[in-house]
């Protein structure tokens, strides 16, 4: 796809989103408020936690208004104009053109969402990038058309999330190509397997090569509750945030900070050596990937920790441990 002329701009330039916590938070007034200043409004939650999304000019009325009601957390303000025009650079820019195939070899499509892990897939050898993930799954159709466009016989599809993996085995049965899918169920685990990746093996071959790289590869994340529960022995209220390793519970606090550092405290105790930390901190205030660093290099201090900006949604961190 190529654009020919710019894109029409939005009328409103803002897409602002934040999360409100207090004693009786009145819905009802936020809604009556944000009507009027833009488009796309939607106030969600209870008289104790909401969550706020909402098209403006001004976003800087809307954060004034949110602190009348509560405190404020996980604010993210994105410039659409900017992004419209960043989109219309890319697709008139030429595509970078993709890695070589090897006769013989095989290609790799991945599912990955946020650009910075985009990029770092393509870097690593991808051949082609399926925007997907938690809450946004491509469907098998989507992964085909992928797939076949690359024009290779040998493919391997790294679903990166769990709820993927079905899809990509449907994608490989409705193919005459040789397809195999590799069950990396996070991006980090994903760009593990990429490590591995050997373009002169075939499909099968590869697949085995890049499910020994994952087999003892532990994943991590941070992510906010969206209600008050208890799971794996750790109470955690609405709002909060959660550390979470290969599925399990380990942390709940009021930062992400704390939060990771819950993670980072399960990579130890597992004699991690070596730990990839993916960010996408714009939601999170006063949490600076120098403070992340300063907090793996205590926690976990015998392994080498490299920082990335991912770009993810949802998951301010996203994480492995070798």
């Amino acid at each position: 796809m190529v654009v020919d002329q710019p894109s029409e701009l939005s009328e409103f330039r803002y897409c602002t989103s934040l999360l409100i916590t207090g004693t009786a938070i009145d819905r009802e007034a936020l809604e009556a408020f944000l009507a009027p200043l833009g488009d796309s409004a939607l106030v969600v939650g209870d008289e104790r936690t909401v969550k706020i999304h909402v098209h403006v000019n001004d976003p800087g009325v809307v954060l004034s208004e949110a602190v009348r009601h509560g405190a404020i957390a996980d604010v993210e303000i994105n410039d659409m104009h900017a992004q419209t025009r960043e989109r219309d650079e890319r697709l008139t820019t030429a595509p970078t053109p993709p890695p070589q195939i090897h006769e013989g070899g095989s290609v790799v499509v991945a599912v990955v969402a946020g650009a910075g892990n985009r990029q770092l897939f393509r870097e690593l050898g991808c051949h082609a990038v399926v925007d997907g993930g938690q809450s946004m799954n491509p469907s098998a159709a989507q992964l085909l058309d992928a797939v076949e466009a690359l024009g290779a016989e040998e493919v391997v599809i790294l679903p990166n999330n769990g709820n993927v993996i079905l899809t990509a085995e449907q994608a490989a049965g409705m193919s005459s190509l040789h397809i195999a899918v590799v069950p990396s169920r996070s991006i980090p685990s994903g760009l593990a397997a990429m490590v591995a990746f050997d373009p002169g093996e075939d499909a099968v071959g590869n697949a085995r090569l890049m499910e020994e790289a994952i087999a003892d590869v532990r994943c991590g994340e941070v992510t906010h509750a969206v209600r008050d529960s208890e799971l794996d022995g750790v109470e955690v209220k609405q709002g909060q945030a959660m550390g979470i390793v290969d599925g399990k519970l380990v942390a709940a606090a009021d930062d992400v900070e704390g939060a990771f550092g819950g993670v980072l405290e399960e990579f130890a105790r597992g004699g991690a050596e070596y730990v990839t930390v993916l960010t996408a901190l714009n939601g999170s205030p006063g949490t600076t990937r120098e403070r992340l660093a300063e907090l793996a290099a205590r926690l976990v201090p015998d392994a080498e920790v490299s920082f990335h900006e991912g770009g993810q949604p949802l998951y301010p961190i996203l994480a492995s441990a070798e």
